[in-house]
C-alpha cells in the first residue's frame, strides 16, 4: 500500500461511519416468524482494512483480519498466500 496508512486508516472509517448511517451494514430482518437474509458481503473491506494493517506495519492485525475473511471464504486461495506472508512477516 502507497501512501500514508495513518491517513488511509481514518479516510476508511469516515467511509464506514457514512456507510452504517446509511444502512449499509444493517442485517436483513427476516420477516413473518421467517430467517433472516445474510448480511451484507463486507470480504472486500476487511481486505482493505488488513491492507491498511499492513501498511501501517500492524500485521498482527491485518492477520486477524484475514483469519476471519478466509474464514468465511475458505475457497479463495489468494486469502491464504496473504495470511502466510503475514504469518512470516509477524514472526
Amino acid at each position: 500500500m502507497s501512501g500514508d496508512p495513518a491517513l488511509a486508516l481514518k479516510d476508511f472509517t469516515r467511509v464506514l461511519n457514512v456507510a452504517i448511517a446509511a444502512g449499509a451494514y444493517s442485517p436483513a430482518e427476516g420477516g413473518d416468524g421467517k430467517a433472516a437474509q445474510s448480511g451484507p458481503d463486507v470480504s472486500g473491506d476487511l481486505r482493505t482494512l488488513a491492507k491498511i494493517y499492513r501498511g501501517n506495519h500492524q500485521p498482527e492485525l491485518a492477520l486477524l483480519t484475514m483469519l476471519t475473511l478466509h474464514r468465511t471464504n475458505p475457497k479463495i486461495s489468494l486469502y491464504m498466500r496473504e495470511i502466510a506472508d503475514l504469518h512470516d512477516e509477524h514472526r
